[in-house]
């Protein structure tokens, strides 16, 4: 492998394109996320904020809805029966000012009726013939004065026929609407009288202004029930366009359930918005005895232009009125939005004049309104771990951990493949150098050219010794491929360190004396009787590598010996094979047991070999159930201990 800097870099590349890829990716997954949580909180909010406005508004308008029809009047007469409060006055005849005059919540800029035959009117503008009867009654003239100014805008705005066609043709009889209220008291009055006392603790008190904070009205109190209704709904409710139109639906069929429990309450003892319409000293009819001849339909909130009104149509004797109030928007919005700040802090209410019909979305089920919500919304901490983010970092664990085993793959077949090469080119260099001699001194001997006895006697020593060399290297390449492939098979013997010495001790001491080198065992008689399980075979190829090893680097020193010692270290047998010769390098060292270590280059330069040696004893040493390690205490020369499980 002449330049395996291309391998990296092919992997460093394809590793950084992956990276970048899951980078990216994870990114898109947290903004999405992100997204996602900010766009289902908004929803939640809305849907709150929508169900605690409609809970606020919903008292205001079935209160106005509650209003009797004869309070639309400034004076009416006390002591008639229901349906004849609007026939002409008696002489003598005892009048009694309506609420609507003197006691006007903060929500309504005008009360007024159009009669059948157009004319408009209100009970805040009282004709010139009763403004001494309106003074005592407490309407002061600049209320009155304000009153007319706005029925001249009004009635400029917007004509009876107009405004008729603008609300629905249906009217409720008030005797049937009384049957209908009796008939399900039970089941919502009561719900509805607990939601208040639920709060209030009061069981006979109806707030006089549901929205206004001046007054014993707590919206909160109103909606307690509805929250719990919100909080059951948030799970079921899907973020889909038709499950915003289920639920608008729902809170518009409250809000007319509740106006229609107003219309069976119209002109009965009630106490509503602008004041209770019952005196004291006067008891209106009973409710079985409401006529007949008396009915209305539901208030319906129009937008006629700028203007947001509340009107129905009231038919008496066969004759059709149409009574509304006109409310002020501005103070209803910041009433409505300031209930919902901690919700939506940038919410805004625009009118809706066209409605949001079926579809309506973050549409008002009691005014056509639409919520806008703004741009901030309030989130919860988000977790530490959400499972999106687990996701990801489960991800990213698999990919880098696959990463480093590609690496390492990479990694390890590039090292094989540089060690391949090496060792081939190494035993090329091996092997051409014994062949050589041996077709020089073969061709010499056949040819004659060696006359002396002597000489050849000397040649076919050489040739016997390079024999023993090619031998030795092609023992030692078989051997660690039957490691590699773990087909060894090892011959176990009982035997004791003596017994094992002396099998092994004449090949080593035939080795070091074809160097030169002196070769001494040093051992005493206890550890001699220690006993060993082990193959004798694979101990002497292992000792017989260490032998040549300190013959081809020790040759050129000074002492020129070898010394072969053992000692009993615990449950193990030291065995050590010291030499004079010069030592390893630190770097040396740290490659001295890698097979093939050894280049062409370095094999030309150095003693014969391969670099396969020391690497072969050491799979054989733990084959063995032992080791095999340089002794780095030892500083002079070169220290090899090989330790063998006694028995």
């Amino acid at each position: 492998m002449t330049r395996p800097w291309h391998i990296w870099a092919c992997f460093g590349l394809c590793l950084v394109i992956v990276l970048a890829a899951m980078g990216w990716t994870s990114l898109t997954v947290l903004r999405l996320e992100e997204q996602s949580r900010i766009q289902a909180a908004r929803e939640e909010n809305v849907r709150l904020a929508l169900w605690r406005m409609d809970s606020a508004l919903a008292p205001l308008l079935s209160q106005e809805t509650a209003v009797p029809y004869f309070a639309y009047g400034s004076f009416y007469p006390a002591g008639r029966a229901y349906g004849d409060m609007f026939n002409g006055v008696r002489n003598g005849e005892p009048l009694f000012a309506s609420p609507l005059l003197t006691e006007t919540g903060p929500h309504a800029i005008l009360y007024f009726q159009f009669d059948p035959n157009g004319q408009l009117a209100s009970p805040q503008a009282p004709p010139k013939t009763k403004m001494a009867m309106a003074q005592s009654a407490c309407a002061s003239p600049e209320h009155v004065i304000s009153a007319v100014g706005h029925v001249k805008e009004l009635k400029a705005a917007i004509s009876r026929d107009t405004l008729l066609a603008m609300l629905p043709a249906e009217t409720v009889n008030t005797a049937s609407a009384i049957t209908f209220f009796n008939t399900n008291m039970d089941n919502f009055g009561n719900k509805e009288s607990n939601d208040v006392n639920s709060k209030d603790g009061n069981t006979n008190q109806t707030p006089a202004n549901p929205i206004s904070s001046n007054n014993s009205y707590n919206a909160e109190a109103q909606t307690t029930n509805d929250s719990q209704q919100l909080k059951q709904q948030r799970s079921n409710y899907a973020q889909s366009e038709s499950k915003n139109s289920a639920e608008w639906q729902n809170r518009k069929k409250s809000y007319e359930e509740a106006q229609g429990f107003a219309v069976a309450n119209n002109g009965l003892n009630v106490t509503a918005a602008t004041g209770n319409y019952a005196p004291a000293q006067q008891t209106l009819v009973n409710r079985k005895d409401a006529p007949a001849n008396v009915s209305q339909g539901m208030m319906k909130p129009v937008w006629v232009g700028s203007m947001l009104l509340l009107a129905r149509r009231v038919s008496v004797g066969g004759k059709e009125y149409v009574q509304g109030c006109w409310l002020d928007w501005r103070w209803i919005q910041e009433r409505l939005l300031s209930d919902v700040r901690d919700l939506l802090p940038d919410a805004r209410l625009e009118p809706a004049p066209d409605g949001g019909g079926e579809r309506a979305t973050n549409m008002l089920a009691a005014l056509p309104a639409k919520l806008s919500p703004g741009n901030t919304i309030p989130l919860e901490p988000l977790e530490t771990l959400s499972p999106v983010r687990l996701s990801l970092i489960v991800a990213w664990s698999f990919a880098l951990l696959a990463a480093g085993a590609v690496a390492a793959l990479l990694f390890g077949a590039v090292s094989l493949s540089e060690r391949r090469g090496a060792f081939v080119s190494a035993v090329t260099h091996e092997l051409r150098t014994p062949l050589t001699t041996f077709r020089m001194y073969a061709e010499m001997l056949a040819s004659g050219m060696v006359p002396s006895e002597d000489a050849r006697q000397s040649y076919l020593n050489t040739l016997t010794s390079e024999a023993g060399r090619l031998t030795h290297l092609v023992e030692n390449v078989l051997a660690y491929a039957r490691l590699e492939r773990s087909s060894a098979r090892s011959r176990v013997e009982h035997v004791n360190v003596s017994g094992l010495m002396d099998a092994v001790k004449t090949r080593l001491a035939e080795r070091a004396a074809q160097a030169g080198m002196n070769f001494d065992v040093v051992i005493d008689s206890e550890t001699g009787a220690t006993k060993l399980t082990t193959d004798v075979s694979a101990v002497e190829q292992i000792l017989f590598n260490l032998v040549d090893n300190a013959c081809k680097y020790a040759s050129s020193s000074e002492l020129k010996s070898i010394r072969l010692s053992a000692a009993r270290d615990g449950k193990f047998a030291r065995i050590e094979v010291c030499d004079s010769g010069p030592g390893f390098s630190d770097l040396e060292v740290r490659r001295l047991f890698q097979p093939f270590s050894k280049s062409a280059r370095q094999a030309a330069h150095s003693a014969p070999g391969v670099g396969l040696g020391l690497a072969l004893s050491k799979r054989l040493a733990r084959d063995l159930k032992g080791d095999l390690k340089l002794n780095r205490s030892v500083k002079n020369g070169a220290c090899f201990e090989l330790t063998l499980p006694i028995s």
